[in-house]
């Protein structure tokens, strides 16, 4: 066990869900689109240790990461109201920046990321 491995990663930065540096804390209400709207964790690539405090940094319009398990062409992507999605992993990195940012502009809300 001492070698485990997590592919799960939060979301982390401004913006994001977990945000540190968030004053007040965050509240479901303060997510304008929608908690079953904005992604908060997902499968990526590269694993870390179980244990360690590794998230997904985030920042609207940066890179993100390789998602999803090599050889499959999809990835889970857990939103905040706790449901889990099954994503192509050719979604478009726009769509995905939508929908981890819990700041998103009115003009986006309620876009989805499918399936």
């Amino acid at each position: 066990m001492a070698n485990a491995k997590t592919f799960m990663f939060g979301f982390n930065g401004p913006g994001a869900l977990m945000d540190a540096n968030l004053k007040p804390p965050l509240t479901f209400a303060t997510i304008p689109d929608g908690s079953s709207n904005t992604a908060m964790v997902a499968e990526v690539t590269i694993g870390a240790p179980w244990a360690s405090p590794t998230d997904v940094p985030y920042t609207h319009n940066g890179p993100l990461p390789s998602f999803g398990a090599e050889g499959k062409d999809s990835f889970l992507l857990l939103m905040a109201d706790g449901s889990v999605r099954n994503v192509k992993k050719n979604v478009s990195p726009a769509v995905m920046h939508s929908d981890s940012n819990r700041r998103r502009p009115a003009a986006e809300h309620g876009r989805v990321v499918a399936g």
